[in-house]
């Protein structure tokens, strides 16, 4: 496999059925390997001995991948994850809200988040941790185990500043994070022909470049299309959070739930309650009067 297979999430790593399995049996050698019980040093051992789930290139298979991504950071870079991601990104951008845990005396802020009832009521969750995947760590309690896909508490504004320097090509209030070369690249179609990004079924009209998908056609586009611009770049969260970055129409948004599976819908997984995500696209581009945009 190469860096643009594991940036792409097109690396072979098989993950669970939530996300498009091909082939359970690997999903169920996964998921007996306890990936996740030691520290982030520990996984790529342990990934090591597992088959792949498929060639490298030829599938697009949200989840290991970007905690390979994290094992080369921190190879790279000599720092765990979390000093890494603070010194070269949260403190150069004033994102002084983010990281992977919450100091004592801030841990009334954090959100509690809620799941929907068999009578889709919001109810509490039954379990508070920042991720399945870490399950039964107290909220704002830095976890052993760092998530790379899924691990950061963060705010609006904090997240805010993260896309717009997206946004910015990668710029913010005269702090450059990155090229806007690698902006462009990141935000490119990097899937090879013929490998469509999906979940739980193929997307149409959307790619995926690097951590980010891309809508390629937006009257076609699947889950995230719509009246987006052609280049459009997005990500969210398993919870509901969202943003977009709109080159196209100068356009740059950011939301956040805190519910239970309240990222399906941008998967094109189901949910029982209308997609906000979905609703906030509608609202946004409805609001746009100017005719030169």
């Amino acid at each position: 496999m190469t860096m643009r297979h594991i940036m792409s999430t097109s690396a072979g790593f098989a993950f669970g059925p939530a996300f498009g399995s091909t082939n359970l049996k690997a999903d169920e050698m996964y998921a007996k390997a306890d990936l996740w019980s030691g520290t982030n040093d520990d996984i790529i051992p342990k990934l090591a001995k597992l088959p792949l789930e498929s060639q490298p290139g030829t599938e697009f298979r949200y989840g290991l991948q970007q905690e390979v991504q994290s094992a080369v950071l921190r190879r790279i870079s000599g720092e765990q994850l979390d000093t890494l991601l603070e010194r070269r990104v949260f403190a150069p951008l004033g994102m002084k809200d983010t990281g992977f845990d919450v100091a004592p005396d801030q841990r009334d802020r954090i959100a509690p988040r809620y799941a929907l009832d068999p009578n889709l009521k919001l109810v509490l969750a039954q379990d508070q941790s920042a991720f399945p995947a870490v399950a039964g760590t107290p909220p704002g309690v830095k976890p052993k185990y760092l998530l790379a896909i899924a691990g950061l508490y963060s705010t609006t504004q904090d997240y805010m500043r993260f896309a717009q320097m997206l946004g910015n090509r990668g710029t913010l209030d005269g702090v450059q994070i990155l090229s806007p070369n690698s902006v462009k690249l990141m935000s490119s179609n990097l899937l090879p022909e013929g490998v469509p990004m999906h979940f739980l079924q193929p997307f149409e009209g959307i790619g995926y470049g690097m951590n980010v998908g891309i809508v390629l056609d937006p009257a076609r586009a699947s889950f995230n299309g719509g009246a987006n611009g052609a280049g459009t770049f997005y990500w969210g969260g398993v919870h509901g959070t969202w943003f977009w970055v709109d080159p196209t129409y100068d356009i740059v948004v950011v939301g956040m739930l805190q519910q239970q599976d309240g990222g399906n819908p941008m998967t094109g997984r189901p949910y029982p309650v209308p997609d906000v995500a979905g609703i906030s696209r509608a609202i946004t581009y409805g609001a746009l009067v100017d005719s030169a945009l």
